[in-house]
């Protein structure tokens, strides 16, 4: 992260300094980084990392690449060069001396590059007249060969010369005499040409000739044609031949990275060749791969091991402590080989055959291994799990979860906010899944339950001794973020478990449940787990529900709302006829608690009733009252909407009670924020059957009190505008609906285009032209915007040509027309 954050700086730094160097050349330069944003580290250090791009009120070309790096010498080319209209900045060095050095420099590489194009297509004649004069003394067919080599030689991708030569080989070998084969094995390694090479493995098919194996050898070794000499390594290779370079290359075509894929792509027999015949030395050579620092050479080392391992299981036993070790290595943020991916799911193709070794290796290394390494190291139990098309054997189960429970007995470090070091996170979210496919036999409710004890703990503890300090609420926001996830991963873990054996876990949550009364965060998990139990178990459910009834009712708040939480997951798993009226009810009182956190849970739970349990104008009030109360907080948005459905949903066969639910929420709608009021009623399209609709949906039309909102739900606001423009609106309405186009014309033009084809549809062009008008005054009158200006000039009067045509203002039309000549002759 720290060297991440330093190469940022440094784009930012230079960045800063060509800038520098564009105002030294000219005044008029700007830095242009409309639409790039401004990251962490920008907005700490003041540098601009995002570059963005140069631009000028006077260029001639003004668009350009806008990114991380500036581009000061295009931009030069394209616009300073021969302008008239510079404002020297009177300092040096400035733009025009960095790119003019530049632009030096590329005239005389490509000076170098024309004379070195030159001395090579001299030695290439000199090659051709050396093969036309032997070919002289043979036939007519070796003479037709030496002139596809020729063509080659001029045009090494040549592909009919290339094809005919190759289908010649396949075809008739015999016209390849000595003197024609000696001339190609001297032109392929002279060329370091693949298709003579290739011709020459045709022509010598089942022959082995030193000199040949030689080339092959250094067609591998230096890469000019390693898929056609692999061809005949993999046949032929010998121990001797096996060298750190060597097994690299072998390596890479085993298991190519990103990195190298010239080699070819995942073509394995010659490392099963020289497996087969130097294993010790192979081995060796991978071992050392995998303890490497570069990440390609770890990713290609764990796909050809994985190759290795699939056949003969036993060479991951060997390699698995260099395997475990390539783990150490950081990688990248933007390291697209992944090696250690890669890694452990060749060390889990391992764990599945012999368990406790790994986990006997996985255990050497814990203790003295860093955050980010014990999370790679759990990666490797993640796969079979993620993997397995069932449940998993007893003996494999049993490691995963006694790895995951070891990782999650550590204290938890919550002064670390990255991903890629937590590991407890990793191993909380295998647990989970590994609970619904481990064998029954080797879960423990105790195990599991004390997980859960220790966690719940944890996190009480952390709420009750918060951080302080400068860092606190950052400190306070990630501890929580992560304290949470944890506990949900362990409560799912527990759950899944005991959804599969509920009897065990029934009994250990009651006598839990009953032996801690004093701490309401362990009662309110279990109260959830049992909720959990009885969506699942039929049999279980009777058991289950005397505690959920007391949660309900009970002393704690908190314990409340997992009561209400407990009850929706039986609800959801229930018939409409088999739901205990008691139970209905219970979820119902819970709409009059006090604590916000049970009406919250209640609300939810609501929705999975029969109407036919509850009075359903009295608990549809209720709902009405608890939406009325939060509706101007947004960060309730959710519970509001939520109560607002629940009570349509009530009301639905009340004809008289609906209408009066419908005003109730349109009224509501108004005391909420403008993006949450549009949503609403965008998604609840019932409410626009009455009166007072198009006032709700033109007072949610007004610019939300938060800007970040207004470039959301734009499909909300659409459909709105829609339904106005085509609804009978009064007078005043049609002027409220303009004013707050107007207002909010400023936000983009989409809006404004919208806005003024509704008021359009209402028949007052005047009033969208109004709208339009105010939209261009936003847009500067700058070169560079000056054609988006004409494009909006144009709809503008388009609207007041036709108001000019309603009131037949033949002047007006005239000059309308006119300015639009102007305009189409100067874009």
């Amino acid at each position: 992260m720290d060297d991440e954050i330093e190469s940022a700086m440094e784009i930012g730094r230079q960045n800063a300094d060509l800038i520098s160097l564009g105002k030294a050349w000219c005044t008029h330069i700007r830095n242009d980084r409309t639409g790039m944003g401004i990251g962490l580290v920008e907005e700490m250090t003041g540098l601009p990392i995002t570059g963005g791009r140069f631009t000028c009120d006077y260029a001639r070309d003004p668009s350009g690449f806008a990114g991380m790096h500036l581009d000061p010498v295009g931009f030069y080319v394209a616009n300073c060069r021969g302008c008239t209209d510079r404002a020297p900045g009177g300092r040096v060095p400035n733009l025009g001396t960095l790119a003019e050095g530049e632009l030096a420099e590329r005239a005389e590489q490509e000076e170098k590059a024309d004379a070195a194009r030159v001395a090579e297509l001299a030695e290439r004649q000199r090659r051709s007249d050396h093969r036309t004069l032997v070919a002289a003394q043979l036939d007519a067919a070796s003479q037709q060969i030496v002139a596809l080599v020729n063509q080659l030689d001029i045009d090494p991708g040549a592909s009919d010369a290339a094809a005919e030569l190759s289908a010649t080989a396949k075809l008739t070998p015999e016209l390849f005499v000595d003197p024609i084969r000696a001339m190609l094995h001297t032109d392929s390694k002279t060329l370091r040409s693949a298709v003579l090479l290739d011709v020459l493995l045709i022509v010598e098919a089942g022959d082995f000739r030193a000199d040949l194996h030689a080339t092959c050898l250094d067609a591998v070794r230096t890469g000019w044609a390693p898929g056609e000499a692999f061809r005949h390594l993999a046949e032929h290779g010998v121990a001797s031949d096996v060298d750190a370079q060597l097994a690299a290359a072998v390596i890479r075509r085993a298991g190519p990275s990103g990195l190298f894929l010239g080699g070819g792509s995942g073509d394995a027999s010659a490392l099963l060749r020289y497996h087969a015949v130097a294993t010790a030395a192979v081995e060796d050579l991978l071992a050392a791969e995998f303890r490497r620092g570069e990440s390609h050479r770890r990713a290609c080392a764990a796909s050809a091991s994985r190759t290795l391992i699939d056949v003969d299981v036993s060479v991951g036993r060997r390699l698995l402590p260099a395997m475990l070790d390539g783990l150490r290595h950081r990688e990248g943020r933007y390291d697209h080989d992944h090696p250690s991916d890669k890694i452990a799911k060749a060390v889990a193709v391992v764990l599945v055959a012999d368990p406790s070794h790994v986990e006997a290796a996985v255990a050497s290394r814990w203790m003295n291994a860093s955050p980010e390494y014990r999370r790679r190291l759990i990666a490797c139990y993640d796969s079979p799990v993620r993997r397995s098309s069932g449940a998993l054997s007893a003996d494999v189960a049993e490691v995963i979860l006694g790895r995951c429970a070891a990782a999650l007995h550590d204290a938890p470090d919550l002064q670390s906010f990255g991903i890629e070091d937590d590991y407890q996170g990793r191993a909380s979210d295998l647990l989970a899944q590994v609970a619904t496919l481990a064998p029954i036999s080797v879960l423990s409710a105790d195990v599991l339950l004390g997980l859960l004890l220790q966690w719940v703990g944890r996190e009480r503890k952390f709420h009750e001794s918060p951080p302080t300090g400068p860092m606190a609420g950052l400190e306070r926001f990630g501890g929580e973020g992560r304290l949470g996830h944890l506990r949900r991963d362990i409560v799912d873990a527990v759950s899944n478990a005991a959804e599969r054996v509920p009897t065990q876990f029934v009994d250990a949550c009651s006598d839990l449940f009953n032996g801690t009364d004093g701490d309401t965060w362990v009662r309110a998990e279990l109260v959830r787990i049992l909720g959990r139990i009885a969506h699942a178990s039929h049999a279980d459910r009777g058991d289950c529900l005397p505690l959920i009834y007391g949660a309900m009712l009970g002393d704690d708040q908190g314990v409340r709302a997992a009561g209400q939480d407990a009850a929706e997951e039986i609800l959801r798993s229930l018939p409409a006829a088999s739901v205990p009226p008691v139970l209905a009810e219970a979820v119902a009182a819970g709409l009059a608690d006090q604590y916000l956190v049970v009406v919250r849970a209640a609300i939810s739970a609501i929705s999975r009733v029969p109407p036919d349990l509850l009075d359903h104008r009295s608990v549809s009030m209720q709902l009405l009252n608890a939406a009325v109360a939060y509706a101007g907080d947004r960060r309730h948005d959710q519970m509001v909407q939520d109560a607002l459905r629940a009570a349509r949903r009530l009301s639905r066969d009340d004809a008289e009670w609906e209408s009066i639910v419908r005003r109730a929420v349109l009224g509501i709608t108004r005391k909420m924020p403008a993006h949450s009021a549009r949503n609403v009623l965008s998604r609840n399209r019932w409410l626009a059957g009455d009166d007072e609709w198009a006032d709700a949906a033109i007072d949610a039309l007004r610019p939300d009190e938060d800007p970040q909102y207004e470039y959301l739900g734009d499909d909300d606001k659409e459909w709105l505008l829609a339904e106005l423009g085509t609804s009978r609106l009064n007078e005043a309405q049609v002027e409220m609906l303009a004013a707050r186009e107007v207002d909010a014309a400023s936000i983009d033009l989409r809006r404004a285009t919208l806005g003024a084809d509704s008021l359009g549809e209402l028949a007052r062009p005047d009033l969208s032209a109004g709208v339009i008008q105010a939209f261009l005054d936003t847009i500067p009158e700058t070169i560079e915007k000056r054609p988006m200006r004409a494009a909006v000039e144009l709809e503008l009067i388009a609207y007041k040509v036709e108001v000019a045509a309603s009131t037949g203002d033949v002047d007006a039309r005239q000059a309308l027309h006119e300015r639009v000549e102007a305009l189409c002759a100067a874009g």
